[in-house]
């Protein structure tokens, strides 16, 4: 009788510990029939919506994040084409980011920031590049980024064209971004100097063109926060040369450090949100 009771308890516990792990599994990866149901509806939806695109939808993954199925479509005929169509639980069309990523060229700009981003890597990533850097990338400036004011030179997205070829070059001169966070045992301006003309070298070398360097060093104690820091932003690659450049580099961080006090004045005053 005993052991029949015992069997009986181990049965209910693993079976409580199965429902468990499905709910947590369904709540982290959605399960597949929910799965299935989501890419049929995303066809039907597709096929009535962008008919003639030529457009299949490819995968569909469940994001924890959102609750959502993504379906995400593409199509051969149509560089630039991809979006994503997002389903809830039921397999019930919620939005679809058509209208961001193609008729707003969402597409083209990460395809040019793709681009940018791994030709300069090819320098910054390098086993050759000398600096302890937390962060090291390049990046395109463009319109209409959130929560900034547009950069001088910025791409504008509504000029630009689905499936075109640009000159990544020629778009690293008019407003490619170099941004650096080095981790240093000296953040002062002359440190600061001797950087930036040898990053400009080595990506002059490598043939990485660029219109502006944003520069961070930072000090950090022994528990690894930033004892010391020097913020220079917007530093242009023609006023990078060593005559003066001690000069226009204190100018370039009196003028980010104004830049960022406006900042923290204008969050001061913001109301918080209810």
């Amino acid at each position: 009788m005993k052991k029949t009771v015992v069997i009986i308890v181990i049965s209910v516990v693993l079976t409580v510990l199965l429902a468990l792990a499905c709910i947590i599994a369904n709540a982290i990866s959605g399960n597949p029939i929910s799965r299935l149901v989501s890419k049929e509806v995303a066809k039907d939806y597709v096929a009535e919506n962008y008919p003639a695109k030529g457009y299949e939808v490819e995968d569909v993954s469940y994001s924890f994040k959102d609750s959502c199925y993504h379906a995400y479509v593409s199509s051969e005929q149509y560089i630039d084409g991809d979006f994503t169509v997002y389903l809830n639980a039921f397999g019930k069309i919620q939005r679809d980011d058509y209208e961001y990523r193609v008729n707003e060229h969402g597409n083209v700009s990460n395809r040019l920031f793709s681009e940018y981003k791994a030709k300069a890597d090819t320098v910054l990533e390098s086993e050759d590049f000398p600096y302890d850097c937390h962060i090291a990338y390049g990046d395109l400036d463009f319109d209409g980024e959130v929560g900034e004011e547009f950069p001088e030179n910025a791409i504008r997205r509504d000029e630009l064209v689905n499936g075109a070829e640009y000159d990544i070059d020629e778009l690293g001169r008019r407003n490619g971004r170099i941004v650096l966070y080095i981790n240093t045992d000296k953040a002062d301006i002359e440190n600061a100097s001797e950087i930036m003309l040898d990053v400009k070298q080595r990506l002059d070398t490598a043939g990485v063109s660029f219109y502006w360097i944003d520069l961070t060093l930072r000090i950090h104690d022994g528990d690894g926060a930033a004892k010391s820091e020097l913020n220079i932003r917007n530093f242009k690659y023609d006023d990078i040369y060593e005559d003066g450049l001690n000069e226009r580099v204190a100018v370039a961080k009196a003028r980010t450090e104004a830049y960022f006090a406006e900042k923290d004045a204008e969050k001061a005053t913001e109301k918080p949100i209810e």
